[in-house]
Order: structure tokens, then sequence, then C-alpha cells
């Protein structure tokens, strides 16, 4: 409903029931020349639906001073801000590890996205895609012999321990290790 000053005021049916499970509603005062005086009661105060004509009655006749309820809003946005940059601050520093971990800083890899965006076709993507994919299977392979070797030489399956040999053998072994 409207006023004749143009103020518009509006009842909003509450999400949640009322401790009793009866409706509840809430009112919104738009100041459309003020847009600094506007506010809710939303999250601040609700009614049952008599209730809340019956505010927008004593705001209209300036019976309520919406102080209080900008103070409890200014406070909540303060609050909201604080948090989001909070969890921002979080996000950056765990992003910037991982830039550190690879050695890249921020700057470079705006370039680097920048450069795939504009200058790599879907077939080149695929084909980054495919090599990387033959890169962590050969890494994948290299693990495992590594790791069947290492076995290998803890079982004795290569001799004892101290005669087994990692690395180049000695010249004048002709490429066998003869223990």
């Amino acid at each position: 409903m409207a006023s004749k000053t143009g103020v518009k005021y509006s009842i909003h049916e509450a999400r949640r029931l009322h401790e009793d499970e009866s409706e509840q509603y809430y009112v919104s005062v738009n100041y459309p020349n003020e847009r600094h005086r506007s506010f809710t009661t939303n999250g601040y105060r609700t009614f049952d639906l008599d209730s809340a004509k019956a505010f927008c009655q004593q705001v209209a006749a300036g019976e309520f001073d919406p102080a209080p309820i900008h103070a409890a809003q200014a406070a909540a946005k303060a609050e909201r801000e604080k948090a989001a940059l909070e969890h921002a601050a979080k996000q950056a520093a765990a992003f910037q590890g991982k830039l550190d971990a690879n050695r890249l800083d921020f700057s470079t890899l705006l370039e680097l996205i920048h450069c795939y965006e504009l200058h790599v076709g879907d077939q080149a993507r695929l084909l980054l895609t495919e090599w990387e994919q033959q890169k962590a299977e050969l890494n994948t392979d290299k693990d495992t012999l590594l790791r069947k070797l290492t076995q290998g030489i803890d079982t004795g399956l290569y001799g004892d321990k101290e005669h087994a040999h990692s690395g180049p053998l000695p010249a004048g072994h002709g490429g066998l290790y003869h223990g």
C-alpha cells in the first residue's frame, strides 16, 4: 500500500512460522525520494497480520523511530562484509600457496590464462589434455618400476643389500654386476 506522500508500505509473509506456528509477517517501508530512510523489519521484527498493518500506520503517523532498525541492519551488513572478507582472504591465501608450490606468481598465471583463452583452440586443448594424460601415465610407469626395483632390493632379489647396486655400474663390469 502506498501513502499520499509516495511512501510505499509492504507487508510480506515471513518464510518461517512463529513459535506458536502462527503466520508471521515483516514490513518494508520504502521512501522513494529518501532511500536512506527506507527499511525492513525482516530479520529484526515480525508481526501477525493485524499488528503489521498497525505498525504501518504508526510509521505513517511518525510514531516509530526506525533508527534502531537502521543501526541493527548496518551492524549486520558490516558483519556480513567482514565475514566475506575473511573468507576471501582464506581463499586467496590457499590459492597463493598453490601458486607458490608451482613457482608461479599471480600475474604470470593471468597472462597464461589470457594466452590460453585467446590463442589455444579446441583441438589444441584436446592435444594438451592428451599430452598431460600421457605424461601422467609415464610418471606412473616410472614410479611403478622404481617401486618394483626397490622391492627387489629389499627382498634380496638382486643379492644382499650391501652388494645391490643403484646408479651407474663401476667401469669394467660390462653392464653386469658380479658380487
